[in-house]
């Protein structure tokens, strides 16, 4: 009984100590992957040597039971020992292959029966240049003895730690090397193909999603190369170390490439705004933290890029998720080709950060999914070009719509500005006629009422067409010398008159340092000035005070109007600058007005660089401030006569001028109201009714001076114009003045007017002072016009 009891014990001491010696490799056979033919062994301190590791009990060794180790990211370093057999009476040469080109450091200790050892040493923190064999695997070649050699393998890496050994003999190799330049060119030609087709598409057709595409085929090109060793070999072959970071960093580029097309492809820019931003956040934190960690080391480098390449993965995938429940059709077949290579990428990861079970095909899923990611997405750019041109059609019948709506604007508002100045300026200029000849103070009180709400009713036509010019960019400054003691002083005595209607005072108070000349578009600064005391008159109750200042400091032009009038609340004080709103409804029933005015003096402001400062507590008074950027000028001569002297009606001296004026006009009470004008000023007058009659009569008779409307009919101004320059070309003879006199005061009607040859214009209304001032230059005695 005692002798079976030992025979027992004598077996189960066999058994374990078998199960801890795994049987030797025989050469003679295929050694792929032999990690289940292997012992292992984890230093944790990455510092014991051979000797140590050769000295170790039996037991600290442990079978691998797979046949590729794999780990977290790990700091320690681990020694894979096996024995190996050689049955040959002869030496045999075979190759240690390490199938993984980013590993470190990899040193092999050879012993054989005779102990003597063999050592050899690589990894790519090795200058590429030092190894045996030109591969971008860590290879050793041995030449084993016959009989039982032990191996040990010792591996240390910052690297995602995968370890695929394998023992094989040069034509096993060479066998190897075939199918993976095959694998390899397959997969970088066809991806090359479709980068450089990408290319040529985007330099032809200029779309960014395709540029970002051709960029996201570079950077996995570029990846895929770093982390199989081809740069090593190529560029870093002396710089093992510049070869470390370029393989984390090019992890780092494709994610962001990656995101960076999604977000393009995607339109998130337009379809998603909020979305975007995010995603914009999100890759200036994924860059923060490829710079951070490439200051506090390699090893926290490389983590952090595996591991937010597959955070973004997913991040990509639940975007385009998003904008396909959100209307965007043209993102379901990005959405299956993203699926293919983010899964890849997902896990190749995965794989590598040992978080699966190690296979060649979980190593290169990237490779397969990047293959199918690639076909698909030429036909999702495709379907993504198809709906860029529609939506590009789309927007150009937009544009299209635009262009011929503002056209369509421009033509009604330069008509009606047309329509409604032609009889304007009959009633204006009989008005005039009127007023020098009725008598009684009854009567005057009735024509001032007509000529006071003919010049409302011009003032707010000339609004309309003021924001017109605003809006489409056409309304230009123009600076020229003032003095604004004359010329804004005079501003305020037009409204002398409506003020005394309601007994408003109006109080100035104009700084003694005012400058005598100053230099800007004083037409614009009368606007605004003009806007904010009529509205300061409107406003205001009877019997209030009106208050204004003007003064210049530090560069500024500040013109203020203070009213004691209604007041404007905090919530109503922006709402009043914009077009076409007052405070409220009843505002316009009760006062008046277009809503245009401040609309216009802000805008008029920016334009010259100024902003409009208000004040107001409702139910006081409210303060429009006009600060406007000015240079002080040189003084302006003195002595030379004010445009307002010059050619007023009642200093104007008539007997200065002669000659025989022709008008072309066809509307009769126009024509009624320039033959009483110019009678007035003792000048003959012939009336055309229309552009075809006025040549005819050029033609034959003499003029000194002729007043061309625009449109009339059989044969328009301008065409008439151009009839009557070609006839003096032709025939060689003396120039003669043609103004134009018309109710077409675009700036582009101006334009045509000057570009067919005429040598002044005066729009409709008359301005009375711009009239005399054209006689005075063409037809006094004194002219010397040719």
């Amino acid at each position: 009984m005692q002798k079976i009891l030992y025979i027992l014990i004598f077996f189960f001491v066999a058994f374990l100590d078998a199960s801890l010696t795994q049987p030797a490799i025989d050469l003679s056979q295929k050694n792929k992957n032999i990690g289940k033919s292997i012992l292992y062994f984890e230093d944790k301190s990455a510092k014991m040597d051979f000797s140590q590791i050769k000295n170790l009990s039996k037991d600290a060794f442990k079978p691998l039971n797979k046949e590729v180790d794999s780990q977290l990211f790990t700091t320690s370093a681990f020694w894979y020992k096996f024995d190996v057999y050689n049955k040959e009476s002869a030496p045999t040469k075979r190759l240690f292959v390490i199938g993984i080109p980013w590993l470190d450091t990899i040193k092999i200790h050879v012993e054989n029966e005779e102990t003597e050892l063999s050592i050899y040493e690589g990894g790519d923190n090795f200058a590429y240049k030092n190894r045996t064999i030109d591969h971008t695997y860590t290879n050793f070649e041995h030449e084993f003895q016959s009989g039982h050699s032990s191996v040990y393998v010792q591996v240390k890496t910052l690297d995602p730690f995968i370890v695929p050994i394998s023992v094989m003999d040069s034509l096993e190799f060479l066998e190897e090397e075939v199918n993976h330049s095959n694998y390899t060119g397959f997969i970088y030609g066809i991806i090359m193909a479709m980068l450089l087709y990408n290319l040529i598409l985007f330099f032809n057709i200029k779309i960014a999603y395709y540029g970002f595409y051709v960029l996201y085929l570079g950077l996995f090109l570029l990846m895929n190369a770093s982390y199989n060793c081809y740069t090593f070999k190529l560029f870093f072959y002396d710089y093992p170390v510049v070869q470390n970071w370029f393989e984390s960093t090019t992890i780092y580029l494709f994610s962001i490439g990656g995101i960076l097309f999604a977000q393009s492809f995607l339109n998130l820019k337009n379809c998603f705004p909020k979305l975007n931003i995010v995603t914009n956040y999100l890759l200036l934190f994924y860059a923060a933290i490829m710079a951070i960690t490439f200051f506090i080391g390699y090893r926290y480098n490389i983590v952090f890029a595996i591991s937010l390449t597959v955070l973004f993965s997913i991040y990509v995938f639940g975007i385009t998720i998003y904008s396909i429940i959100n209307g965007n059709h043209y993102a379901r077949l990005f959405l299956l080709a993203i699926t293919a290579g983010l899964l890849g990428t997902l896990v190749t990861a995965l794989t590598v950060m040992a978080l699966i079970p190690y296979t060649d095909a979980g190593l290169h899923a990237v490779d397969y999914g990047m293959i199918i990611d690639t076909i698909l997405l030429s036909f999702a750019l495709a379907d993504r070009f198809k709906a860029t041109q529609e939506e590009k059609l789309i927007a150009e019948n937009e544009t299209k719509k635009a262009l011929e709506a503002k056209k369509a604007k421009e033509e009604f508002l330069s008509n009606m500005s047309h329509e409604i100045r032609t009889p304007m300026n009959a009633i204006i200029g009989f008005v005039n006629i009127l007023k020098n000849n009725v008598t009684g103070e009854k009567n005057l009180s009735y024509i001032n009422i007509i000529q006071s709400s003919s010049k409302t009713m011009l003032h707010l036509i000339d609004d309309i067409l003021d924001f017109s010019k605003i809006e489409n960019g056409k309304l230009s400054i123009n600076r020229h010398p003032f003095n604004p003691h004359n010329e804004l002083i005079h501003c305020l005595k037009l409204f002398e008159a409506s003020a005394a209607e309601k007994s408003i005072e109006l109080l100035t108070n104009v700084d003694k340092n005012l400058p005598e000349c100053l230099e800007g578009d004083l037409i614009r600064i009368k606007q605004i000035m003009f806007n904010f005391l009529s509205n300061a008159i409107k406003f205001s109750p009877e019997g209030k005070k009106v208050f204004i200042a003007i003064k210049y400091e530090n560069n500024l032009l500040s013109i203020s109007v203070q009213d004691e009038g209604i007041g404007i609340s905090d919530e109503s004080q922006e709402k009043i600058f914009n077009p076409f709103e007052q405070v409220d409804g009843t505002m316009a029933k009760k006062y008046g007005g277009t809503g245009l005015g401040l609309s216009i003096s802000l805008k008029l402001a920016k334009l010259m660089g100024g902003e409009i400062a208000l004040s107001s507590t409702l139910g006081v008074g409210s303060t429009f401030t006009l600060l406007l950027p000015v240079k002080i000028c040189d003084i302006a001569d003195e002595a030379a006569p004010d445009k307002e002297e010059l050619y007023s009606a009642e200093d104007f001296d008539y007997s200065r001028l002669s000659g025989h004026v022709l008008v072309a006009e066809d509307n009769r009470m126009n024509q009624t109201l320039m033959k009483i004008l110019l009678e007035e000023y003792n000048l003959d007058c012939t009336i055309a009714s229309d552009g075809l009659e006025a040549v005819d009569m050029f033609k034959s008779s003499k003029f000194e001076l002729i007043l061309m409307d625009d449109s009339m009919p059989n044969m328009t101004g301008i065409e008439a114009l151009k009839k009557i320059r070609g006839y003096e070309h032709e025939n060689n003879l003396a120039i003669t003045p043609i103004v134009a006199l018309t109710a077409n005061v675009m700036e582009e009607d101006k334009l045509k007017f000057f570009e067919a040859g005429a040598d002044d214009f005066i729009a409709k209304p008359i301005d009375i002072l711009e009239f005399n001032r054209v006689l005075e230059r063409f037809l006094s005695k004194k002219s010397a016009f040719l």
